[in-house]
């Protein structure tokens, strides 16, 4: 957890005090550790060994559960959660319904089946949908004993202020570049190539992860001669809402280029401005259910020449 150490000095303290809030708000620009700081903070509450430690001992049947996504009294909340109970694919689930909040209410209600704390992550809070938020309300207004809500949000403000005020909050921020780096070069990614990804982050290791992943697909493919635009397109997948989310990625990331490189003198204000205001009409048109794969052909074709 490099590069959180505010985040993890609040909850220590909860720890060392033995005051354990019933709600949680992680709160911070995606991809810099908030879901991962709230399983590991929710595996120390669980191990059976860690007394007032920081860390779990990863030894006990509680961590090694846990560490397997298979603990009964811990719930991690999203997309596959909410899909896994309608029956449908995850990559449809874009918001979170009051009937997910309540069937997890249900369950938070019930007694521990292990004899210790039972605890919720729930991975998109803002996803929440106004009835979702009001049943997540009466939940937070009189919690269970040993229960223990975990809320992460990249946009706070978009919560419900009854909700926010429920909480305490664990501010999270973005990460160094050379913290991203470290992730990335733990990953297997090269040092000259994880350093490049690093400054176009913007501080999110999860975004960093994303780019690497674009950068290798990039290098599969011909980039060069004039049905480059469409033969990109034609790598998004099939299905719409992967295609949609795909495109995203790869327009946000030609955007990111296009600003370092103006910002550092290689590209004149005169060409970056206009390029860079088509590139963000294209996201936005994308994100309002345009056509992925044409929007990805524009914005290739927007930034040629550059």
């Amino acid at each position: 957890m490099k590069g959180q150490e505010r985040a993890l000095k609040i909850l220590a303290g909860f720890r060392r005090a033995g005051r354990i809030p019933s709600a949680l708000l992680f709160h911070g620009p995606a991809g810099v550790g908030k879901r991962t700081m709230a399983a590991r903070w929710a595996t120390v509450l669980l191990c059976e060994n860690s007394g007032k430690a920081e860390a779990p001992c990863e030894r006990c049947r509680n961590c090694e559960a846990a560490g397997r996504g298979a603990h009964p009294d811990l719930k991690l909340v999203g997309a596959a959660y909410q899909a896994a109970l309608l029956e449908e694919e995850p990559e449809t689930q874009r918001t979170l319904k009051v009937g997910t909040i309540r069937h997890l209410r249900r369950d938070m209600e019930t007694t521990s089946l292990w004899g210790g704390w039972k605890i919720a992550i729930l991975e998109d809070a803002q996803a929440l949908e106004p009835a979702s938020a009001n049943a997540l309300l009466k939940i937070l207004e009189e919690p269970m004993p040993r229960t223990l809500w975990i809320l992460l949000a990249s946009s706070p403000e978009s919560l419900p202020k009854t909700i926010v005020s429920r909480c305490a909050r664990v501010p999270f921020g973005a990460l160094r570049g050379d913290v991203v780096e470290a992730i990335l070069v733990a990953r297997g990614v090269p040092a000259q190539t994880a350093r490049e990804i690093a400054r176009l982050s913007g501080g999110s290791a999860g975004r960093a992860a994303e780019i690497w992943e674009e950068i290798a697909e990039e290098e599969s493919l011909d980039k060069s001669g004039p049905a480059a635009p469409f033969e990109i397109a034609e790598s998004l997948p099939r299905e719409l809402a992967l295609a949609r989310k795909k495109a995203e990625r790869i327009i946000a990331l030609e955007i990111e280029r296009l600003r370092l490189s103006h910002l550092e003198g290689a590209v004149p204000f005169a060409k970056a401005e206009p390029a860079l205001r088509e590139l963000r009409s294209l996201l936005r048109a994308v994100g309002s259910n345009a056509d992925p794969r044409t929007a990805t052909v524009l914005a290739q074709i927007a930034v040629e020449g550059l």
